[in-house]
């Protein structure tokens, strides 16, 4: 059975949706797909303002100036708010 891209960035977002920030390995691991096919796909999700991309990990876009992703997958990737982002102590 073939999958098609429809299929998958489905599956995409709906694992984006129940684990908030993503790695794309770990999205490739999930799925059982190659990472470079999730990565067009996300690259595709993200020019249609449906993901966010972010060195390597994808969430959903914000949604308000404050907004920020749901969760982790348990991954090194964290959320941090743009004033500690930014600061430089």
């Amino acid at each position: 059975m073939t999958v098609t891209a429809d299929e998958r960035r489905a599956r995409i977002l709906q694992v984006v949706r129940d684990l908030g920030t993503v790695r794309v390995v770990d999205l490739a691991t999930r799925l059982g797909i190659p990472a470079v096919t999730v990565r067009r796909d996300v690259a595709a999700l993200a020019d249609a303002g449906e993901l966010a991309r972010s060195h390597g990990s994808v969430a959903l876009p914000d949604s308000g100036p404050n907004a920020r992703p749901a969760a982790t997958t348990g991954s090194s990737a964290c959320w941090c708010p743009p004033s500690a982002a930014t600061s430089t102590r």
